[in-house]
């Protein structure tokens, strides 16, 4: 006897009938279905979807930047320094823009309530 025979005899038939529900799926079908889990997982989980978004933007923007980091650094430098105080500038526009509609909202919605 081969060592798969003796494979189905030490199982029990609750587990054969698992077993074969399990092979029923096809490779592709397999993959699928895995591919689809951890989406939805990464879905579920806002502040992981956004480390995947960073990490995936992040690649790109360094990789298409890299040729001009290493043929003129200084022109580089100045132009990265140039657009992190416009990023500053945006996140503070875009910050007190957010507080006052916040605070707005709030008070309307006191005035609502009372």
């Amino acid at each position: 006897m081969g060592a798969g025979m003796w494979a189905w005899k030490l199982l029990d038939a609750p587990l054969i009938l698992s077993l074969t529900i399990i092979t029923d799926l096809s490779v592709p079908e397999k993959i699928m279905k895995r591919w689809t889990e951890f989406y939805n997982s990464v879905i579920e989980k806002p502040l992981l979807t956004s480390t995947i978004v960073l990490v995936c933007v992040a690649l790109v923007v360094v990789g298409l930047s890299l040729p001009y980091y290493f043929s003129d650094f200084d022109s580089f430098i100045a132009q990265i320094l140039a657009e992190a105080h416009g990023m500053i500038f945006d996140i503070a526009v875009i910050g007190i823009l957010i507080y006052w509609l916040n605070q707005n909202g709030e008070i309307r919605q006191r005035i609502r309530t009372y």
